[in-house]
Order: structure tokens, then C-alpha cells, then sequence
């Protein structure tokens, strides 16, 4: 058996990576999707749009409780567990990028 030879290279696996790799797939070509992150799904998923609006959101409800009395609302800011929101975070990007490896997969 011969050895296929690649005929496509796409390096990053963020959605317009492999969305390429797939149509190029699709189009019958040999492909190798190059990744550096441990996770697929680009920047955004492991330190870009996903991560950081995960974490500007509860920062962003802690500033609204701190500034409620401005409203006329009597709230209390107590403290942030950092590690229930890391988990949260990691626990959703973990989720996405196991989807995407199954999508992959079938």
C-alpha cells in the first residue's frame, strides 16, 4: 500500500480552519489540520472571545451589586470563588472543544 500524499495544510483549528479543511475534504483533497493549542477551536475558544466573556460577566454582575445603591437597591458584594468560575469557564470550553472533536470524528 502506498503511502496518500497530502494535498492541503491548514494551519489553525479555529472554525475557519477547519471549516476549510473540511471543504477541502469534501472536495476529495488530502488534509492535515495543524493545531498548537492542546484543545481545537482556535483563540477564541481557549483564550479569546469564549474565556474572556465568561469571565467579564460575573466581574460585570459583582460591579452592578457593589453600585446598586445608586438604583435604590440594597445589595452586598461578598467575595468572588474563583475556583467555581474558573470551573465553569474550563468546564464549558472543555464541553465545546470535546464536541467539536466528536463532530470531527464522525
Amino acid at each position: 500500500m502506498e503511502p496518500t500524499k497530502t494535498e492541503i495544510v491548514v494551519v489553525g483549528a479555529g472554525p475557519g480552519g477547519y471549516a476549510a479543511a473540511f471543504y477541502a475534504a469534501d472536495l476529495g483533497k488530502k488534509v492535515i489540520l495543524l493545531e498548537r493549542d492542546p484543545k481545537l477551536g482556535g483563540v477564541c475558544l481557549n483564550r479569546g472571545c469564549i474565556p474572556s466573556k465568561m469571565f467579564v460577566y460575573p466581574a460585570d454582575i459583582a460591579v452592578a451589586a457593589a453600585s446598586s445603591d445608586k438604583l435604590g437597591i440594597d445589595t452586598q458584594f461578598n467575595g468572588a470563588d474563583w475556583s467555581a468560575i474558573r470551573d465553569r469557564v474550563f468546564g464549558r470550553i472543555d464541553a465545546i472543544s470535546a464536541g467539536g472533536r466528536e463532530y470531527r470524528a464522525e
